[in-house]
This record gives structure tokens, C-alpha cells and sequence, in this order.
């Protein structure tokens, strides 16, 4: 027999002090219903459960399991997760959730669905009130993304990045730079007949970035560069006004390099540790404040040691240009829930340099 999970230890020692608290005698499937339901709403909907504090050791010890397990992703998201695939895309949904987000395990996937239906409900009605922002995660596991940048928006970024970079300032031969980037999204070949499959695609989104804003007030060094909030504030108050069609879909930011041949003897269109770090805080931090940022975008410049113009795809999330005398790689990596990130993307740049 399989060893029981952490996480089903935790949960049956909190399903028996509430079959405890309740007795036994007539009544006890009504005293025991409502504290059932707010468990299932407290784990597939991430809302507060104050009733069960009272059950302090079991409460506390599900608890930590919750934040202990998936180091770098919340179970607490997970399992919202689960639950919106499970009703999205029926069958597949165990093999599928367990390949996006590492849970559930067989025994897991049963015993949520069997609190779910002790409870009198259904995973379809639990997953219309998932928090969009998880359902949105779990959608994009089966889309292709796109990112596709106007001539305007590479414009900005080249303007932002080549100045940041040729331009000293201060003690400094360069610096980096940072912006937003607002525009629209849309979906493209839909294929609804098409199994839901964890391996397959079922739509294409296309992300269309139309505006780059550059924050002149970030805190920028050779090596690092720190966002302005209040830049970021008037820059979201500002585009709400006059360009509303428009959302917050991302941000960018460059990282110069002294030259091509060391750019790329060090990747330099990865992103750092402190890259993931910000990005991961300002994510969340975004879809707290109700937007949904799907990318970000890292520019790596340095100078060319040749002079021409000429553009050219170096793999499908990234794209290399020559400005002048410089090279600028254009790389873009899709956000996840909890502000990790992937390459699984396509960028169109459809800009033409010659």
C-alpha cells in the first residue's frame, strides 16, 4: 500500500475533530455539514475558515502542511487549481494537474472529490468561484502564448534600452533601465472539439503589446535596476485615462553587457535570481490590485563589434537585433500564478530593420 501523503494526514486529523466536536446521535450529519463546507471552501477557494480554529493541533498541523509542501508554489493555490481543471477538462485532470502543479496523487484527487461530495456539492460549481487569477494559471497550461510586440512598443524599447546603455550616468558607464508594458489581449484558433488533453493545446492566446512606458525615475546601476512605485502609480494612472482600451500585461527591463561575445558566453537575456525575486512580488502584488500580468520581458544590450542593421530569431522566445553599432537580444518569458516564469512562449517582433 502507498505511503499516505503529508497533506492526507493533515486533513484526516482535521475531518476527525470535527467528527468529534459533533458526537454522535441524531444530528450530527447537519452539525458536521457546515464545518465540512467551510473546509472545502477554505482549500478550494481559499477562503478564511474561522470556525475551524478552534480546532487548534490539527488546524495548525494542516496548515503547515499547506505552506510546507512545493517549495516556490503555494498548495494553497494548487489545490484551487485542481479544482477548476478538474471540472474544465473532466477525466484528464489528475495526470494534467499533477504534471502543472505537482498535486494531487491518486489518493489525494479521491479524497477531495469524496469531502466535496459529502458536502452536497460539485467540482463544477466550486470551480465558477475559483479566483480568476488561478483560473487564468490553469487556462494558460493549455494554450499556446504569444507575445507579439507592435513596431511603436519595439520602438520604445530600443529607444529606452540603447539610451540606458550609450548614455553614462554618473559613475556609471551604463545602466540598466525598466518599464510597463500595456496593450490588449485576444484568443486565436480555438478548438473546442479537441481533447483536453495535458499534453496537447486547445487555443492560442495572442498577446499584443502596443505601449512600452519607461520609468525615468527608476534607481538603475551597470547591474541592477529598482522599480519607482510612484513612477509605476502615475504611469497606471495615467494610462487609465488616456489609453484605456489598454491593460497592464507586463513589465521590461535591460541588462547591458560590455560586450556580444560576453553576452553570450553568460545568457545574458536570462533572467537573475533577483530578477525571479521582483518578479515574483510583483506579480502578486499586481493581481491583488485586480490586473493580470502574463510576461515579462528581459533586453540584453551590449555593443555589437560590427556595425549593421539586421534582424534575426535566435529561438522562439527570443529575438536578436542589431541597432548600429549594438545588439540587443529581445527575450520573453510567460508569469505564472506565483510569479515564477517559463520560456514556453513565441514572440513576434514584426519590425524591420533593413
Amino acid at each position: 500500500m502507498p505511503r499516505r501523503t503529508d497533506f492526507l494526514v493533515a486533513l484526516d486529523a482535521v475531518l476527525t475533530a470535527i467528527d468529534s466536536h459533533c458526537g454522535s446521535g441524531p444530528g450530527r450529519h447537519l452539525r458536521r455539514r457546515p464545518l465540512r463546507r467551510a473546509l472545502v471552501e477554505h482549500l478550494l477557494l481559499q477562503r478564511p475558515a474561522p470556525a475551524l480554529a478552534a480546532f487548534r493541533r490539527p488546524w495548525a498541523r494542516l496548515a503547515a502542511t499547506l505552506d510546507r509542501l512545493h517549495r516556490g508554489t503555494s498548495r494553497r493555490s494548487q489545490l484551487p487549481a485542481f479544482a477548476y481543471l478538474a471540472a474544465r477538462h473532466g477525466d484528464s485532470e489528475r495526470r494534467a494537474s499533477s504534471r502543472l502543479f505537482g498535486i494531487p496523487t491518486e489518493a489525494e484527487a479521491r479524497a477531495v472529490r469524496r469531502l466535496v461530495a459529502a458536502c452536497g456539492l460539485g467540482l463544477p460549481e466550486l470551480a465558477a468561484e475559483v479566483p480568476a487569477a488561478i483560473r487564468s494559471v490553469v487556462d494558460a497550461s493549455f494554450e499556446e502564448m504569444v507575445v507579439q510586440l507592435d513596431p511603436h512598443a519595439v520602438q520604445d524599447l530600443l529607444l529606452a534600452s540603447l539610451e540606458a546603455f550609450a548614455v553614462p550616468r554618473g559613475r556609471h558607464r551604463f545602466t540598466e533601465a525598466y518599464g510597463l508594458c500595456f496593450g490588449t489581449v485576444r484568443e486565436a484558433g480555438v478548438e473546442p472539439d479537441r481533447p483536453a488533453e495535458a499534453d496537447g493545446l486547445r487555443r492560442k492566446r495572442i498577446v499584443q503589446v502596443s505601449r512600452v512606458a519607461t520609468q525615468v525615475r527608476a534607481r538603475a546601476t551597470g547591474d541592477s535596476v529598482t522599480p519607482n512605485d510612484e513612477s509605476a502609480r502615475v504611469h497606471l494612472q495615467v494610462a487609465e485615462q488616456v489609453f484605456e482600451h489598454l491593460e497592464l500585461l507586463g513589465d521590461y527591463h535591460t541588462h547591458p553587457w560590455r560586450s556580444l561575445e560576453v553576452c553570450k558566453r553568460n545568457r545574458g537575456w536570462e533572467m537573475s535570481d533577483a530578477d525571479h525575486r521582483h518578479l515574483s512580488a510583483w506579480a502578486q502584488a499586481q493581481r491583488a490590485a485586480g490586473r493580470q500580468p502574463r510576461f515579462a520581458l528581459v533586453l540584453a544590450v551590449s555593443r555589437a563589434g560590427r556595425v549593421g542593421r539586421r534582424f534575426s530569431r535566435a529561438a522562439p522566445n527570443r529575438v536578436h537585433l542589431y541597432v548600429g553599432q549594438y545588439s540587443v537580444f529581445i527575450a520573453a518569458y510567460r508569469l505564472w500564478l506565483d510569479g515564477s516564469s517559463d520560456d514556453a512562449v513565441e514572440l513576434r517582433v514584426p519590425f524591420t530593420l533593413d
